[in-house]
């Protein structure tokens, strides 16, 4: 809970840059400097204070000097100054609901009182601190602290500069970024604030919710801050909402997943096992080079999207994105050109084309894993939705149509991607409009400079795991031939479908729940609303673990028959899926945490632990050892990442809840098992008998055990309230 409030003066509490702007031209002779006009201005306003001097040629050892002549000057038109619109109304909310108040500035201490005195506010500040040099703010805040007597963790500062922000950091006290002031917003967001207000109202809005204060401050209504992103809700509201989300995003996944299962489906008949190997491993090597090349910019776009507030601001971000991403897909595109027609020797023609397509294929592809992060970080849920399914039903649509009609064979595949890509990325640019921002002379090098600083470190972790996921296919092409590879992965991507839709809609529905309750300093909250995540993921992943297992054989039906031997290769990737989609909860504490080094620590020796596996085994007992070192290298991950998670962030699940979970999924597979038994299944259509019979067998007996009853009774009053 936030006890004390630390503010800056010039530009944050004090309307001062008209004034300082003035003066600093009046007294420029002096200073030997030149006039600054606008533009001068504007660009100065997005460098920290050492590039500032450093373009103006001054001098770092003369601005303590001339801070102290520009502060004489500042005394004599102290009258001419004003309230930055709206920050006094919030600073006395902020008092009025018991906050104690203080200034620290490099302004003197008589400029701050002298104004405050002829506001009438003199008496709202219960410390006014000036500091001398431009680099020791961070030495006044920790004196402040420590002569006030109050936790770094009860204090927050507000300034509107680049250099606060550092010497918060130092401190290790929380700042609220306001862009009212002389810093540019990029150059804020460079610098990394917990929270960026646009306006003072805001500020309330931002306390409050990190204060959980719940009545709401003097000369503000109440509601205004309802349902804003820094609003505190109780863990109840919580976990509605999470129930919410994960089933809006089940439901949307789970036809995504049908249609991609459908597509497998006419896939393995449309191509021969080696064709469809073939196919997978270009499409896993655009994916894991866009990954490596410009995984980057994916993390850094979701990031940073919310961050830049203002038609100025939106055309700098996308325009340095954009450009960034163009830049460097031309020179891969270029450059894998070039190694091609130094490489088609050794190839056939037709492998040549598949290496010609898939590198077309990179450019689209790369775009869209961007579109789809900025489509997500703004919260447009349905067109997101929308199109993830509709990409599955083109994908599937123009492959049918070329393969049919223009014989394309197993390039057909890659082309539908190409082409479904683009069309996917002309829609997302046009509903976000990007084409209005970007302009490439709008590039900022120290936007790029910030996407950069926070995206690189997450590459090394998401390309860890993308190889552990991954690398097993190349593995079995070395050692057995493309063959093996399609019969692989036709039964491999069976159960991974099914676990990635089930981990994408249970981590989207709970994530922004989770990590709203750690930016509000509420640790316990985090850990229930963690700890009811993994319920979440228990109650729909078990089921699915014991269904696939029971149902491998029948559902290998849905393959060619040729394909339909590796139907085992279901049971141990859906275990092996199961352990990874539980680690994901175990390494949301150092998500959480911003502690990513260890999430690549323990995903690279897993990585490094199934490859030696692979090497070692593949070789004499072909694919299903692939599939078996998959299930032990996932395991693994999950006791790396318990044993070292639950240091920062502790889930619990109570022992008679994993107990009736995995009762209720104990009771459906044996159920299904004697059905298997009795019934002879020769008709793929059974399975659409089977499964939701699974479902409604594990639905009942959960309800029986009184696991789900409290959802139960929440979504049938929802439903009355609806009806009625």
């Amino acid at each position: 809970m936030i006890k004390y409030v630390i503010l800056d003066f010039d530009g944050t509490i004090a309307d001062s840059a008209a004034l300082y702007i003035r003066l600093a031209n009046n007294l420029a002779g002096e200073f030997g400097l030149e006039k600054l006009d606008i533009d001068e201005l504007r660009l100065l306003s997005t460098m920290p204070i050492k590039e500032r001097c450093k373009r103006l040629g001054v001098p770092l050892y003369r601005i303590p000097a001339m801070n102290i002549r520009m502060q004489e000057e500042v005394k004599k038109h102290i009258h001419e100054l004003d309230w930055i619109e709206g920050m006094e109304r919030s600073i006395r909310a902020l008092k009025d609901a018991g906050i104690k108040l203080a200034i620290i500035s490099s302004n003197s201490t008589a400029n701050i009182k002298r104004f405050l005195k002829n506001k009438g506010c003199l008496d709202v500040f219960d410390e006014i601190f000036s500091t001398k040099g431009l680099f020791d703010k961070h030495r006044a805040i920790n004196k402040l602290i420590k002569k006030l007597g109050v936790k770094k963790h009860e204090t927050v500062y507000i300034g509107d500069e680049y250099r606060d922000i550092k010497a918060c950091k130092k401190s290790g006290v929380k700042i609220i970024s306001v862009t009212w002031g002389f810093d540019s917003e990029t150059l804020l967001i460079r610098g990394e604030p917990d929270f960026i207000a646009n306006t003072p109202l805001e500020l309330v809005k931002i306390i409050s919710g990190v204060t959980s204060i719940k009545s709401g401050f003097n000369g503000y209504n109440a509601a205004s801050t309802a349902g804003t992103a820094n609003s505190p809700v109780t863990s109840e509201e919580a976990k509605s909402n999470m129930a919410k989300d994960t089933f809006l995003y089940l439901a949307a996944k789970a036809i995504e997943g049908i249609v991609r299962i459908i597509a497998l489906s006419l896939y393995t008949r449309f191509f021969i096992p080696e064709q469809y190997g073939n196919y997978n491993i270009a499409i896993v090597t655009v994916s894991i080079s866009a990954l490596v090349i410009l995984g980057w910019i994916f993390q850094s776009a979701y990031r940073y999207i919310n961050s830049f507030t203002g038609e100025k601001n939106i055309r700098i971000f996308y325009s340095t994105v954009f450009t960034g991403w163009l830049m460097i897909s031309v020179i891969t595109v270029s450059v894998s050109f070039i190694v091609l027609l130094f490489i088609k020797q050794f190839f056939d023609s037709s492998t040549v084309y598949l290496i010609l397509l898939s590198i077309l294929m990179f450019i689209p592809y790369s775009i869209n894993q961007i579109l789809f992060s900025l489509l997500s970080a703004v919260r447009v849920i349905r067109l997101n939705l929308l199109l993830s399914i509709l990409s599955a039903v083109l994908k599937l649509l123009v492959t049918l149509i070329l393969v049919k009609f223009l014989y394309q064979g197993i390039h057909s595949a890659i082309a539908s991607a190409l082409l479904v890509d683009i069309f996917t990325a002309v829609v997302i640019i046009i509903r976000l409009k990007i084409y209005k921002y970007v302009k490439f002379s709008l590039f900022s090098e120290s936007v790029m400079k910030m996407l950069v600083k926070f995206g690189m470190p997450l590459v090394g972790v998401s390309l860890s795991l993308s190889l552990l996921n991954n690398i097993d296919r190349y593995i079995i092409k070395f050692l057995q031939g493309s063959s093996e590879v399609g019969i692989y992965v036709a039964n491999y991507s069976i159960a991974s479908s099914v676990f990635t839709m089930l981990m994408l809609a249970i981590m989207k529905g709970i994530y922004p729940n989770i990590l709203k309750a750690w930016k509000q300093d509420e640790k316990e909250k985090t850990e229930e609303l963690l700890s009811h995540g993994v319920r979440f993921f228990l109650l729909i992943s078990i089921p699915a673990v014991v269904g696939i297992s029971v149902l491998s054989s029948p559902i290998s039906r849905i393959l060619e028959p040729q394909y339909a031997e590796g139907s085992s290769v279901m049971i141990w990737v859906s275990m092996g899926m199961f352990f990874m989609g539980l680690s994901e909860y175990n390494n949301k504490a150092w998500e959480l945490a911003s502690s990513t080094g260890t999430i690549f620590r323990n995903s690279s020796l897993c990585c490094i632990f199934n490859i030696i596996l692979n090497i070692l085994t593949v070789h004499q007992l072909g694919y299903i050892a692939a599939a078996v070192n998959t299930t032990l290298a996932y395991f693994l991950y999950f006791l790396l990442t318990y044993a070292g998670g639950r240091k920062l962030l502790k889930w619990h699940l109570p022992f008679i809840s994993l107990t009736r979970i995995i009762g209720s999924a104990m009771l459906m597979g044996v159920i299904l098992y004697l059905a298997i038994q009795l019934i002879s299944i020769t008709r793929i259509y059974m399975l659409l008998i089977l499964v939701p019979a699974g479902v409604i067998i594990y639905g009942v007996s959960l309800y029986i055990s009184g696991e789900i009853k409290h959802e139960v009774k929440q979504a049938a009053a929802k439903i009355r309230r609806i009806l009625l």
